[in-house]
């Protein structure tokens, strides 16, 4: 099926939101199984909310780019073609797992906003809504590894 001549921008972009979104998944969901040390429990139920978070929209975003009538990826090389998320493939300590993860998200905010910004240039407000709702969903996942990164002052 060739991809239809308008939303040419906003298609390639939600094509990348989507592939980063199902490799930060991965990864998140990498860490929340594979984390270890003595604040396990928490870091465990932080990851457990994140990943679920990110599982839930890939869904969504698919759907955004078959209703401008394209064809959504769906192929792990595809996946690793378009992702601006690259994989974790060892364990680290559990800091530098969710440095990594927030490095991830503070990616993924500045995607979607180039998104948003695409989409409102072609009139597909629809989807810069939901880019700017998912930004607002990547601070806060942000903001929760931030904090529990930050070292207490003695």
């Amino acid at each position: 099926m060739p991809e239809p001549k308008e939303n040419q921008g906003t298609i390639a972009k939600l094509k990348v939101v989507l592939a980063s979104n199902v490799a930060l998944y991965l990864k998140s969901l990498f860490c929340h199984w594979n984390i270890i040390g003595p604040d396990f429990p928490q870091y465990h139920l932080l990851l457990d909310a994140q990943y679920k978070e990110l599982q839930e929209q890939t869904d969504e975003i698919a759907e955004k780019i078959r209703r401008l009538d394209a064809m959504a990826p769906a192929s792990f090389q595809r996946y690793q073609e378009l992702s601006i998320v690259k994989d974790m493939l060892q364990n680290h300590p559990p800091i530098g797992m969710l440095t990594e993860l927030l490095e991830d998200h503070e990616r993924m905010r500045v995607l979607l906003k180039e998104t948003y910004d695409i989409a409102e240039q072609e009139g597909n407000h629809d989807v810069s809504n939901y880019m700017a709702e998912r930004m607002d969903g990547h601070a806060k996942m942000a903001w929760m590894l931030r904090t529990t990164i930050r070292k207490v002052p003695a």
